[in-house]
This record gives structure tokens, sequence and C-alpha cells, in this order.
């Protein structure tokens, strides 16, 4: 039963309408849009999101449900690779995490800072990977895709 759901909307997402590089652009930043908290608002942000640089906006909206569930892994991330290229040590963020518990205003700015760089340069790089994964995708294998979704008994010769 939920093989058969996904192959639906697997064939529902290649079959989008739009140019490769639409329907790329639009997935790229709708699942970028992770990287941030958007306290329950990111499918309507993706949506916006890819509406304004001229995406395909389903394509947005799938990669924004498609990414949802790593957010606490994004959200990691984000801090990680912030520490790093700030030359902050990975370790302290112990000692963030109990100022911040302090409510101490230095260690707020200090997390803020950190996280947005570290989303920044992560959403970016991601989001040139996907777009690039996902351009190469429709404009060159969108037919042999859906074929081998059609196929009831898919094998590798197919």
């Amino acid at each position: 039963m939920w093989f058969r759901r996904m192959r639906y909307y697997i064939l529902k997402f290649l079959r989008l309408k739009g140019t490769p590089k639409k329907v790329a652009l639009g997935f790229a930043v709708g699942s970028i849009v992770n990287f941030y908290p958007t306290f329950g608002f990111g499918v309507p942000i993706a949506g916006a999101v890819a509406a304004f640089v001229r995406g395909n906006i389903p394509a947005g909206i799938v990669g924004d449900i498609l990414f949802k569930p790593l957010f606490p892994f994004f959200f990691y991330l984000d801090l990680l690779v912030g520490y790093k290229l700030m030359g902050l040590e990975a370790d302290n963020l112990a000692q963030v995490a109990m100022d911040l518990a302090k409510l101490d205003p230095q260690a707020f700015l200090i997390a803020g800072k950190v996280f947005m760089f570290g989303a920044l340069i992560n959403s970016l790089l991601t989001g040139l990977v996907l777009f690039l994964v996902v351009h190469t995708i429709f404009k060159s294998y969108r037919r042999q895709m859906i074929r081998l979704v059609l196929t009831k008994n898919p094998s590798p010769r197919a």
C-alpha cells in the first residue's frame, strides 16, 4: 500500500509543469527553508519564497515537506558549522546552552550570530546541490524515470 502511494507521489512530482530550471529552483528554495526556524509557517514560507524567485511553487512546497523531518539535524549542523567557521570551539556549545538557560543576553547574541552564519552557509551549499541534482534529473532523466515508476515490476534493465 505505502509503495503504491510513494509511486503516486513520485509520479506527480516528476509530472510537475514548468521548465527544469523552475522546478529545480522551487524545490531547492523550498528545501532550504528548513535550515531556519519557521515556527509552523514553513510550507507557506516555502511557497512564497519559490514564487519570489520565480520557481515552481508546488516543487517548493514538496521540498519543504520532504526535508521537514531533518530540521533538528539542520539546526545542529547550523550551530556546528557556525562555530567552526567563526573560529569558536564547538565544546563551548554546552557553555552557551547553560548561559542561554540563565538568560544571559551576551550568550543570546553569540548563539544568534553563530546560528545565522551557519544557516546561511549550509542553506546556500545545500540549495546549490539540490538545484543541480533536480535540474539534471528533470532535464535529462525525467521521461526515463516516469517510465520506470509506471512499470509494475521495475527491473534494472528497464
